[in-house]
């Protein structure tokens, strides 16, 4: 149950909830009973996923607890050092990888280069035809106009990447938003790539 004093700021009413609501039946009204009622599942939820901890009304014990317990395992530490500042998007089809260089701020007059990473999740190939739709003020300088993007297999990993080299014109607005587009013709695996620059 929420503490009486946060009630006072907060209230005890659920107001956000899912757009659907009106088929669901037995969602918790307030913020007691979600609280409640997600007490009552800790027991069985807990014995689903065979976690190494005991409820009872007594005090926590943390003896046992030693440093070492509470460090990631070693296939999430070998994931966090893989971990690229690039934005990803999963289209199902493909993983499309964005990376921009160390700023999203560009001057009039400079360039941009963009480096975007194509990992095909479909067993076939793919011939991509790529077109940027840019804003005014932005123009795209060096590129692909096409790209092959072949399945994995034992010889292929099923990726490819390629760069796209934007500039800016004499005039720049301070926020411009354009898409990268790739389309394979006669399939319906359409990739489009948000772009957001800011003018500096």
């Amino acid at each position: 149950a929420l503490p009486s004093d946060w009630k006072r700021h907060v209230g005890d009413d659920i107001i956000t909830v899912a757009v659907d609501r009106g088929s669901l039946y037995g969602i918790p009204p307030t913020c007691t009973a979600l609280t409640e009622r997600t007490l009552a599942m800790c027991r069985q939820v807990l014995a689903a996923f065979k976690a190494d901890v005991a409820i009872d009304a007594g005090e926590t014990d943390l003896d046992g607890l030693t440093p070492e317990r509470l460090m990631a395992p070693e296939r999430y530490k070998h994931w966090l050092d893989n971990l690229t500042h690039a934005l990803v998007f999963n289209f199902i089809h493909t993983r499309a990888e964005l990376t921009y260089p160390e700023t999203l701020s560009l001057a009039a007059g400079q360039r941009l280069t963009l480096g975007i990473t194509l990992r095909n999740q479909l067993r076939e190939p793919r011939h991509l035809d790529i077109s940027c739709l840019l804003p005014e003020g932005l123009i795209l300088v060096e590129g692909p106009k096409h790209v092959n993007l072949p399945h994995k297999n034992s010889l292929n990993p099923g990726s490819c990447s390629f760069s796209l080299t934007l500039e800016a014109g004499p005039q720049i607005q301070s926020v411009n938003r354009g898409v990268i587009q790739m389309v394979a013709e006669g399939r319906p695996t359409v990739i489009l790539l948000p772009v957001l620059i800011f003018g500096a």
